[in-house]
Formats: C-alpha cells, structure tokens, sequence
C-alpha cells in the first residue's frame, strides 16, 4: 500500500467527518488529520473535557461505563472535535436500555438526527468547508439543506453498509423462500421506520456528490440503482493487527471442529441457513458457538440451544477467547458492507466461510484462507465445514494462509486510501 505522505498535495483542504454516533468515523477523521484535512469531526456523544459525556461517566459503570467511554478516540485532540445535541443523545442512550419495545426510541432518534444534520450544515457553510463526510442513512436533511443553499462543498456519502433499498429486495426474496421462519423479518420490513430507511437511502442517493465504499459488494449496491462507477471510491477498512490474539494450533482429527458465528442472530446475517448445515452435519464431529445478541422469544433460533453455545452479547475480551479456540467462522450474511468480525477471524488464522454478499468476500480466496458460498445456500456451507472437519492438514494449512490476510488491510492502509480519494473527490 502507499505511504500517506504519497497521496498529498500542496494544498490542504477543510473537511468535515459528521456522525451522530460512531461507527468507524474515528478512523476517517484521524486519516484527514493525519494529511492535516481534518476542519472538524462532529458527533453528539464524545468523552472530552468538560463535556457532559466525562461527567455522566462519572455517575456510570459495567457495561454502560465501557459503552460510553469508548466514545473516545486517542487519534483526535479535543480541539478536533465538536459536538451537537449531547445531552439528548446521552437520554437516548439511556432510554434504550429502558424502552425495549422501542415505542419511543426510534422517534426520538430521528429528531436528534435531522436536529444534528442542520446544525451541521450550517456550520459547514459557514466556515466555507470543501467537503464533509456524512454517513448512508443518517445524511439526508443535511444533504438536502446544504444542495438548497448551493454551497460549493463536496457531499461524500460515506456507505457503512450497503444500499437499503438493494438489501430490501434481498431480504424480500428471502422471505419469499422462507416464509415459515420470516415472521420476525416480515414484521421488520413492515415498519414505517423501515420503510422510511429506505427512502432516505435512495433520496441521499441522488444528492451525494461522491460515495466511499469498503467493499465489491457495496459498490455493486449502488450501482444497482444506477450510481455512477466514477462517483464511487473503494476505501476499504483496516484493523489494528497488534491486538489480535492468534488462534491455538488445535486441529486435531481427535476433537470437534469448533465452528463460531459472530454477529446479531437474525435471518438478514443468514443465520437459518447455518442450522440447516447444523441439521445434517449434527455435533458428534462438530461444536458450534453462536455469539451475538439474539431475540428469546424467536423459537425458530432457540430451538438450537441443544445443538450450539448461545453466548448474547459478549466483550471484545471474551470474544478473543472464542476466537483463539474456534478452528473455523461461518458469515453467511444476505447482506454486509464489510465484515469486521471475519477480518479479525482471518487476522487471528480462523478461515472463513463467507457469502459473496459480504463484503469481506474481497480478502477470501477461495480453498487458500475461505471458501465464498452463495448466499442462501446451506448446502455449500455443510460441503466447506465437511472438507475441513475430515481433513485437518488442510485446516492448518488454511489457518496460516488466512493469518496473513490482513497483513495488507490495517489502518494505515485505510488512512492513505481515504486520503486520496479526498484529492481526486477536491481536486476533480
């Protein structure tokens, strides 16, 4: 990968990063600040001085502690960051943990939203920015307010995920095939916050300027609904390899393949084909470990609670635990922008096991560190996991291949990329 001192120019821009929660909006700032691009990284809740997040943390502790402290980043000085509607994100935080049924999170979200959105834009036009980096489904009253004031600043739509509305339409025909299991999903769809997303997608669409994309599969997204391939930049995501914990040479023919699954455990991260694979291959000659947060009262996911280890939501910590022992990861996602889960999988010598719907489908070669299923198929997945239960060789062999994958996908990398792209976006 190339230095980021190469992508430089003579000029240094003003550029805006505005999210109203996180993701990974940290590591974009920090690259434009690295390139001395960065103008401002906004956001609501952020662990800085005097801020009303320090002094709620104050107050916290377990779990909603290390939530909220993680609003922090040592990559940005507090000076770098200015935050928008704190107060009201730091009741919403709170508020979920309370409204479970969500009667009145979701609204309250959007006001904050659409709230965060002009108040950025104001700023942005008010300091003559050259551009600003918004996110897909969150970008929309600012992108609308910045186009009717006809500022000349750049709109970038940075795609977290993937189009909505060409996930829906997967999601949908999923439900067409599986309808004895889709009750959860079908409800889902259903919702006029659901249906709103969608329409925001496609809405912010047609405003972005240019949009920045970490995978082959988000890129093929919005083409579908007839981007322009010259508006879209590949910027795909690093990780930070010197806290990846390596898997344990345990590929013994004498113990159970041990299979691990990370991610929510719905029917869009494609967890139903993974118990059909279950069904015909059984636990005799495999364990399987389902990590992510899952809906108890869905029978359909409950009823394997004999077959696979349901851990919930765990810490990175724990995870780093599954992750030393597990031999193999199946990602069989109808949809995924990215896949950071498999990427510290392949990081930590864990082949994958990926549809060609995730994003992380990119780094996989297949028989060298994975196998690419299509999506949908649980017979592919039972073939894969099948190969490498009866030949171990193979699995060490894969095992080593898939721990030098990322050498090339850190950080770093990311940063020089994205700082290109905004020269080719500023100087276009």
């Amino acid at each position: 990968m190339n230095n980021i001192n190469n992508s430089r120019t003579n000029k240094n821009y003003k550029v805006i990063v505005a999210h109203p929660a996180m993701q990974h909006s940290f590591h974009t700032a920090i690259a434009l600040k690295k390139n001395n691009n960065l103008f401002k990284y906004i956001t609501t809740v952020y662990d800085k001085e005097f801020s009303l997040t320090r002094l709620f943390l104050k107050f916290l502790k377990g779990n909603f502690y290390k939530k909220l402290a993680a609003h922090k980043t040592d990559g940005l000085d507090d000076n770098d960051v200015l935050q928008i509607s704190e107060f009201e994100s730091l009741l919403l935080l709170a508020l979920r943990r309370i409204d479970k049924k969500r009667r009145f999170v979701d609204k309250f979200n959007n006001f904050i939203i659409k709230r965060f959105n002009i108040k950025v834009a104001k700023y942005a036009i008010k300091n003559h920015i050259d551009a600003i980096i918004l996110y897909d489904t969150l970008a929309l009253t600012a992108l609308e307010y910045i186009k009717s004031k006809k500022a000349n600043i750049k709109l970038i739509l940075d795609m977290s995920a993937p189009n909505a509305h060409y996930m829906d339409i997967i999601y949908k025909n999923d439900i067409k095939l599986n309808p004895e299991i889709s009750i959860k999903l079908i409800e889902e769809t259903q919702t006029s916050i659901y249906k709103q997303r969608i329409k925001t997608a496609l809405d912010e669409m047609k405003l972005a300027d240019y949009f920045l994309v970490a995978s082959t599969f988000t890129k093929k997204s919005l083409v579908f609904d007839r981007v322009s391939e010259s508006k879209i930049i590949n910027c795909q995501y690093g990780i930070d390899y010197s806290r990846i914990v390596k898997r344990e040479n345990k590929s013994s023919i004498d113990k159970r393949l041990n299979c691990i699954f990370v991610g929510n455990v719905t029917q869009k991260k494609g967890i139903f084909y993974l118990f059909q694979a279950i069904d015909v291959l059984g636990t005799d000659n495999y364990q399987f470990n389902i990590i992510g947060d899952y809906d108890r009262s869905d029978v359909n996911i409950t009823k394997y609670k004999e077959k696979c280890n349901f851990t919930g939501h765990i810490t990175k910590d724990k995870l780093k635990v599954y992750l030393s022992n597990a031999d193999v990861m199946v990602f069989p996602s109808l949809c995924d922008g990215f896949g950071f889960a498999a990427l510290e999988a392949l990081a930590s010598g864990i082949p994958v096991i990926s549809t060609k719907n995730a994003g992380v489908s990119d780094l996989i070669v297949n028989g060298h560190n994975g196998y690419i299923v299509e999506a949908g198929n649980s017979k592919q997945i039972i073939e894969k996991l099948s190969q490498l239960e009866v030949n171990r060789d193979l699995l060490s062999i894969m095992s080593e291949n898939a721990s030098k994958t990322p050498l090339d996908y850190q950080w770093e990398d990311y940063y020089s990329l994205l700082n290109s792209a905004i020269n080719k976006v500023l100087t276009s």
